[in-house]
């Protein structure tokens, strides 16, 4: 199959949904190509009803790669909405499938205060790729760097009152804003943790974090999505790197570090104190949420 990166056309609304980019391509046969330049609904549906031919389907992923791949992706989800195409449950399935992850975590956590207020925390978390990059290390040391994708939000479910989210007084905003921080956690026996410093039997890789933008206040019943950046809050690029690690040891340390043995998210903001710490060393950072196994104070 060829890899050529296919132009992009843009699908009418009459599909019943927001005209999307796509970029993809179909044909009779199973050989990929360019998809038609203009939008008439004639061309679209002609376009569609290639794609539900499986080897077809087939050969558009295998030509598709990086943007063009989620594009392509979309434009499936949205032409299994046709009516009139013999889609079969495989092909719809298809459409959904994300990108493979090394480690994920997509769960939804119930959090509740010292007075009674209660929000759901929302998280989806993908780590795609560990690869090493020396470029900011010394002869014989790498740091490691991960591509990875990430949401996050909050749901207010305490009846009938807001919830707010206190910033931190005397630090330069943005970094006074009510912030979750989502890490890695690796257990002290894996290389990770032979490489960067342990706490209570544990270590941890900062992925990233997702903070309130826009004020701090969520009404009942609402969901706020958090603004996801990666890397700790107050680094630039470099704080997306894991350093110091010997790259004679690098080929079973990316294996360790692609494997995490747990995530953990904690809170950063002004009111820290209205919820318990899980570890006696975090309490001035209190840990809401534990999938690695942590000692109670």
């Amino acid at each position: 199959m060829h890899s050529t990166r296919h132009p992009h056309f843009r699908l009418a609304a009459s599909l019943g949904a927001s005209a999307i980019l796509l970029a993809g391509c179909a044909a009779q046969t199973s050989q990929p190509v360019d998809p038609p330049d203009n939008t008439p609904a004639t061309a679209v549906a002609e376009y569609c009803r290639d794609l539900s031919d499986g080897a077809v389907l087939q050969a558009s992923r295998d030509a598709a790669s990086g943007t063009d791949e989620e594009i392509l992706n979309d434009a499936i989800e949205l032409c299994a909405n046709e009516p009139d195409l013999a889609w079969t449950d495989a092909l719809v399935q298809a459409a959904s499938q994300p990108e493979p992850a090394l480690s994920s975590l997509k769960q939804v956590f119930p959090i509740s205060d010292d007075q009674g207020y209660t929000f759901d925390l929302a998280v989806d978390f993908r780590l795609l790729d560990v690869t090493a990059d020396p470029s900011t290390e010394p002869p014989g040391v790498t740091a490691a760097k991960r591509t990875m994708g990430m949401s996050m939000s909050i749901t207010n479910t305490t009846p009938q009152r807001d919830i707010t989210f206190k910033e931190v007084n005397g630090i330069i905003s943005p970094l006074d804003l009510p912030t979750f921080l989502f890490s890695a956690v690796y257990n002290e026996d894996s290389l990770v943790c032979a490489a960067i410093q342990s706490w209570d039997g544990s270590c941890k890789w900062v992925m990233g974090y997702g903070r309130m933008e826009s004020g701090q206040t969520v009404s009942a019943g609402a969901t706020y999505p958090l603004k996801v950046w990666g890397g700790t809050p107050n680094g630039g690029e470099i704080s997306t790197l894991l350093r110091g690690i010997p790259e004679a040891s690098w080929a079973e340390m990316s294996e360790s570090l692609s494997h995490p043995d747990g995530y953990r998210i904690t809170y950063s903001a002004g009111d820290g104190s209205r919820f318990d710490s899980v570890c006696a060393s975090e309490k001035m950072l209190p840990v809401l949420v534990s999938t690695a196994t942590c000692e109670a104070p």
